[in-house]
């Protein structure tokens, strides 16, 4: 199960930078889908029956699995790739035009840009975490 949580991982290159691909990048496959395979095995480490993915990392940081000041972090970086994935997708409803998870670079301003790529750092180490806890391979 520990394994599954590192399939996705962030779209990072060199440098950390982001990976665009055609000028987008998609936020649930390297972002969303990450931060919820951790959750949800931290979660069962802990013997946590919950579901939600904020309440997941809650339980994890009540059986001491993961510290505090992480568990935030990845709540935060959850509620802010959640929310730029929904606005992207509301825009693309009222246009008429395709859902989907990959947002334009373009679409994001300067800030956001920068907000996702410490998104994307944190998941990163939080994955490395994991995977030295499980001694498996990053």
């Amino acid at each position: 199960m520990a394994r599954s949580a590192l399939v996705w991982t962030p779209p990072l290159g060199l440098l950390g930078r982001i990976h665009w691909e055609d000028g987008r990048v998609n936020l649930k496959k390297g972002g969303i889908a990450a931060i919820v395979g951790l959750a949800r095995v931290y979660a069962l480490e802990a013997g946590s029956l919950a579901r939600p993915t904020l309440e997941r990392l809650r339980a994890a940081t009540q059986a001491r699995l993961l510290p505090p000041g992480e568990a935030e972090d990845l709540s935060e970086a959850f509620l802010f790739l959640s929310q730029l994935r929904l606005r992207h997708q509301l825009t693309a409803l009222l246009r008429n035009q395709t859902l989907s998870n990959r947002v334009a670079q373009a679409a994001l301003s300067p800030r956001e840009q920068q907000m996702l790529r410490q998104v994307f750092l944190l998941i990163r180490r939080a994955q490395h975490n994991l995977a030295a806890r499980f001694r498996l391979q990053a």
